[in-house]
């Protein structure tokens, strides 16, 4: 059986398991990305800091690893002044919901434990001048194991 790339594997489960919940703020759909396209909504979800550390083997034919997800919740606002922690509070509570303590549909023979928040944290900023964006992010472990 070929070995297939644990990130890859991850980050298409992560896509299905969020695009399947319909995450949304006010009936609007949240996106999701792994690279943020110029014409984004002012609300989106990144999905970024992918990390397997390889473990130690239980078995010939079984390779383990040590896994870390960071999801970077970005809510944008055309003022300070109409700026807020409350939507990305909203997602992250529906991203929560999907993934914390969950164990995701893998392929190629992965398996994984439930998912652990390790990392939640808010940060502010203006890098763009024209936008205050408002960060949550989550930071997700897990360990994967592929039988092969």
């Amino acid at each position: 059986m070929p070995t297939y790339d644990p990130i890859l594997t991850i980050q298409k489960a992560v896509f299905k398991a969020l695009g399947e919940a319909q995450i949304n703020y006010v009936s609007t759909p949240i996106s999701i990305y792994e690279f943020v396209p110029e014409s984004a909504p002012n609300h989106y979800i990144l999905l970024s800091q992918q990390s397997c550390i390889p473990g130690a083997t239980s078995a010939a034919r079984c390779k383990v690893w040590e896994c870390t997800i960071l999801l970077d919740i970005v809510t944008g606002f055309p003022s300070i002044q109409q700026s807020t922690s409350t939507v990305a509070g909203e997602i992250a509570a529906q991203v929560l919901e999907v993934l914390e303590g969950k164990r995701l549909e893998l392929t190629n023979g992965f398996q994984m434990s439930p998912t652990q928040l390790i990392m939640s944290n808010n940060l502010i900023d203006n890098k763009t001048k024209d936008m205050i964006d408002v960060h949550r992010f989550l930071r997700f472990s897990f360990g994967l194991e592929q039988h092969q």
